[in-house]
């Protein structure tokens, strides 16, 4: 039965299935990684040392390494420098006896020299292509006593031969051979030669049992294999199958990094550093031993509890989460019922007073309180249309019907014709169209009547002509569109792009379509002065702001027809401007171009 009911919450309800899991892994998890933590800080922090461990060895080395190589070019500097050596080594015959004995006495004194000074140097000698050069053992000879052409830049296991004198006689040493120049042309060789024992000690220091310094050698193509020298101890622990990983990972890998491989059957880890100058790579590595048996013991003991506890808790948690969670799907329900629009649902109540019940009950406190505020939106809306058309009714400018009245005036005064009682019935009709208050939408041919109402007044006012050319098509023309809408934009055409010129001007009315948009556009279109790039940003920027603002000279501004639009249609019909300094300026005004929409209200 519990089994049952267990899988039928499993099945219906998703939040259940996690809510247990996530119960049972808050006990269950913190028991693996408190083990896994302490099992897996040691073992890291051990190998973290022995990692750091042998790149400190092997860069220090290395750096050591570089500091010899450095010392041996500063001697072939220094002797590549000697101007007076070098003409000796090339022209021997032009000295006399005594200037070739001082010379060669001379030479010899600042090689033994160099030599005392450089103490990890085990000798220096010149070697000389030209065989009138007196040969002084052991730092002067001919260079015809051995191939020295066929001698790397270093070699690693030499042993000078040629020496025909038992008192200087070298076991194999690490010598660099390297061509004496005097200008362009060839007078010799300088050989260098140092004790292995100086060049790489740390091949001859003591180490501890599980570490291990090996030196390979980079062949062509950078294949390494195993170092030779008769008198380097390498230590080295790697087959060949170590060799192939180490191959591998020296490929990929930068200086200094960290190594692992397998040599027989144990497994090292170290670091290594590549010095490409003797084409050798140092690896530092030491043994790391495998768990050992009482910890896998350990590890599989724990491994078979933590599964004995998963499911316990399993059951045991999805069992009381049966219990608790009836009234939770309830509430569940309820939410599924709002999104699908229905507010008036009403979720039951439990009769156990717990948090389950108190949130059913704040659930159907919070569907009425919703169904309240939907009423009072929908009421505040109509009142702020109401308010805000009122308003904006009243800002009839006064200024305008002052001047307005006071040209009728002189217009009777002066010329006592017809022309002054059809001025004040024009001036009648826009009053009483201005003060419908209670009016919100008008058709689109009742606003144009008034705006050619407004031309009029105008062209009695100024002393040149306005034209309205007004091109809608006749289907249009019942379109109820807000009041007020498209006048103010002829009043901005006339006050800021037609009366700064004082001139005959024409403005356009007329219609553009974007079927695809689903808009109609009214649009305004005057051929006055225009507006400015940075002045047509800045009233786009003041369009973009939606907090509410009425025009500070108490005129019907755009952005309080850019919000009337918002109230009306949504915020997604804003104003166009587009306007051409000098050329004019079009405002375009969208509506839906299917009709609809407005609400209107009898006078």
């Amino acid at each position: 039965m519990l089994l049952r009911k267990i899988g039928s919450i499993f099945n219906n309800h998703r939040f259940s299935k996690r809510l247990v899991m996530i119960y049972t892994c808050i006990v269950v998890v913190p028991l693996a990684f408190i083990f896994i933590i302490l099992m897996a800080v040691y073992k890291s922090s051990f190998q973290d040392e022995v990692e750091d461990n042998s790149r400190h060895i092997v860069l220090n080395e290395f750096s050591d390494l570089q500091r010899r190589m450095e010392s041996v070019d500063r001697i072939e500097k220094i002797i590549n420098s000697n101007a007076a050596l070098l003409s000796f080594l090339m022209s021997p015959q032009e000295y006399d006896e005594a200037e070739t004995i001082s010379t060669v006495i001379s030479a010899t004194d600042s090689l033994e020299k160099i030599l005392a000074v450089e103490a990890d140097l085990s000798s220096l000698r010149i070697f000389a292509d030209n065989e009138n050069v007196p040969e002084r053992s052991p730092v002067l000879f001919h260079s015809n006593r051995t191939d020295l052409d066929r001698l790397s830049r270093w070699e690693f296991d030499y042993n000078p031969f040629y020496i025909f004198s038992q008192r200087y006689k070298e076991p194999s040493v690490i010598c660099t051979t390297r061509r004496l120049f005097n200008g362009r042309r060839k007078v010799g060789f300088i050989q260098i030669s140092i004790d292995p024992k100086k060049f790489f000690p740390f091949m001859f220091e003591e180490k501890k049992s599980e570490e291990s310094f090996c030196i390979l050698k980079i062949g062509e193509g950078g294949v390494l294999s195993r170092f030779n020298n008769s008198q380097v101890k390498t230590q080295c622990i790697l087959d060949d199958a170590a060799l192939s990983q180490i191959q591998k990972q020296y490929e990929r890998f930068s200086q200094g990094e960290i190594i692992k491989f397998q040599s027989k059957g144990k497994s090292y880890i170290g670091a290594f550093a590549v010095v490409p100058e003797l084409n050798i790579v140092l690896i530092h590595s030491r043994y790391m031993p495998i768990v050992e048996p009482h910890m896998l013991t350990i590890y599989i003991g724990f491994i078979v509890g933590l599964v004995v506890t998963l499911f316990f808790f399993f059951f045991v948690i999805a069992y009381i989460t049966t219990k608790m969670l009836g009234g939770v799907y309830s509430i569940i329900d309820g939410m599924k019922e709002i999104r699908s629009g229905n507010l008036d649902v009403c979720i039951p109540v439990t009769s156990s007073i717990d948090e389950i019940s108190l949130t059913q009950i704040t659930f159907n406190s919070m569907v009425d309180k919703i169904r309240t505020q939907i009423e009072m939106i929908k009421t505040e809306e109509h009142l702020i249309a109401d308010t805000e058309m009122k308003a904006m009714q009243n800002q009839i400018n006064a200024h305008f019907l002052y001047n307005v009245l006071e040209t009728i005036h002189m217009q009777a005064l002066l010329k006592e014709d017809n022309e002054t009682a059809e001025s004040i019935l024009v001036l009648g009709k826009m009053m009483r169209y201005c003060l419908r208050w209670r009016v919100h939408s008008v058709t689109l041919s009742q606003e144009l009547e008034y705006i050619n109402s407004y031309i009029k007044i105008l062209n009695i006012r100024n002393d040149y002509k306005i034209t309205l050319e007004a091109d809608i098509p006749e289907k249009l023309l019942d379109r109820e569109i807000p009041k007020m809408l498209v006048q103010p934009f002829v009043e901005n055409s006339f006050y800021h792009g037609i009366e700064p010129l004082a001139q005959d001007s024409v403005i356009k009315i007329y219609t553009e379509v974007d079927v695809e948009n689903d808009r109609l556009f009214l649009c305004v279109q005057d051929f006055g002065c225009g507006i400015s790039e940075e002045k047509l940003e800045e009233i786009k920027n003041y369009l973009a702001d939606v907090d509410y603002e009425r025009d500070s000279t108490g005129s019907i501004g755009i952005k309080n027809i850019q919000q009337r639009l918002f109230l009306f249609y949504g915020e997604e019909y804003k104003l166009q401007i587009f306007s051409t300094l000098g050329k004019g300026t079009v405002i375009k005004v969208p509506l839906p171009l299917s009709e609809g929409g407005i609400k209107t209200t009898s006078e």
